[in-house]
């Protein structure tokens, strides 16, 4: 367990209220439970390190739209009303269904892509 001392803020703080506060001082917490919370965070930052853009393959038929954004085909189809999704390996993306216009571009309304 921490030691706990009693100590006043300093007077050009702007929470300096006069009266003590608790400090546990900077000693780390060497709980079970503090532990396991630092030990997750280390193996949770290992793993998404892990996972560069690089080293990850592309889904079959994804067509490139920017830089590290992908679409991918949902379904074997062809030509226009044909349902995508977006993938990146690196960056989070939405999970909607997206429709290809007939210009080649993408649209999440069916109505704006022209499918009736």
């Amino acid at each position: 367990m921490a030691k706990v001392t009693w100590r006043q803020a300093p007077k050009d703080s702007p929470i300096f209220t006069g009266k003590p506060v608790i400090s546990s001082g900077n000693a780390p917490d060497t709980s079970i439970a503090g532990i396991m919370v630092a030990a997750s965070v280390v193996a949770t930052m290992l793993l998404v390190g892990a996972c560069s853009g690089s080293e990850v393959g592309l889904p079959a038929g994804a067509v490139e739209v920017d830089t590290d954004l992908y679409m991918v085909p949902l379904d074997d189809g062809e030509g226009p009303c044909r349902m995508w999704r977006m993938y990146s390996p690196t960056p989070m993306t939405t999970q909607v269904i997206h429709y290809q216009k007939s210009d080649g571009g993408f649209a999440m309304s069916k109505t704006k892509a022209g499918c009736n």
